[in-house]
Order: C-alpha cells, then structure tokens, then sequence
C-alpha cells in the first residue's frame, strides 16, 4: 500500500508519487481554471488574466524527461507539492470530491503546515491521523 496525501480542498486521496508525474498540460489547465478567458469578459479582465496566466506558467520549474521514446516535460515535484498544497485535485486535472470529505481535508490543511515535505505529510498521516480515524 502507497502512502498518501489528502486534498486540502475535497480530502480525496492521492499517492505521494503522483507529484512526480505532473506534465505541462496539467499544469497548463490549472492555470486555465485559474485565470480563465471568455469571451464574456472586458478587454481589461481579459488582458489582466492572460498576463497572470503567463506570469504563473513562466514561474513554473519544469523538468524534461525520457518516457519510452520521446521526451516529455514534468512539473518539478517540490512545485508540484507547493500547488497541491494550495490547489489539490486540480493540480491533477481533476474536480474536487463532491461532496466533500471536510474532516480529512481539515486534517490535510493542518498536516501541510506541519510537514515541510510531501514525504513528511504522508508519514504524518500514515502513523496519526489513518490510525486515529481511517
């Protein structure tokens, strides 16, 4: 059995390598579900979040890797953990829970400003709050 994380938003579970696995389109579509642009919008709104699509894009440490034949581009798992943190399911192209597990996300807010690695939420999690409450 993986060790865990827990969205902070919804409490659904995801395995601790799944920060290892995010590529450039997920983290494209997080930044269209953040900054989205419709055409309902006025110039300025438009204008103002395709800049800060482009400034959280740019901001973002990538890695390129080899998967079988060709070379793929992942997010850096240690700013995947920091978006998780502050996003969760999203992160992964996913909706959040509905409805929401509020106590396990409660518990995923309150391990993720104790651990300041993945590694050491999952164990947090694992050896606390699984036994107390699974």
């Amino acid at each position: 059995m993986g060790m865990n994380l827990y969205c902070p938003i919804c409490g659904e579970p995801w395995d601790l390598y799944a920060l290892h696995d995010v590529d450039l389109e997920k983290v494209e579509q997080l930044a269209s579900a953040l900054f989205p642009l419709r055409p309902d919008m006025t110039e300025e709104e438009w204008c103002r979040n395709e800049a800060a699509r482009h400034a959280f894009l740019k901001a973002r440490r990538l890695r390129t890797v080899k998967a079988r034949d060709e070379y793929v581009l992942l997010l850096d798992p240690a700013d995947a953990w920091n978006l998780f943190q502050r996003y969760g399911c999203l992160l992964f192209g996913c909706e959040h829970l509905d409805p929401p597990n509020k106590e396990r996300a409660e518990e995923a807010a309150l391990v993720y400003m104790m651990a300041s690695h993945p590694d050491d939420a999952a164990s947090l999690f694992e050896d606390f709050f699984l036994t107390i409450n699974p």
